[in-house]
């Protein structure tokens, strides 16, 4: 899910940073 951070965490409670390439983990 989005979260209004702009942070994206999958399933696994990754924690994705939502930018041009969105393949940027952190």
């Amino acid at each position: 899910t989005v979260g209004s951070d702009g942070y994206v965490r999958d399933a696994n409670g990754a924690i994705w940073k939502l930018d041009l390439s969105f393949s940027n983990i952190i």
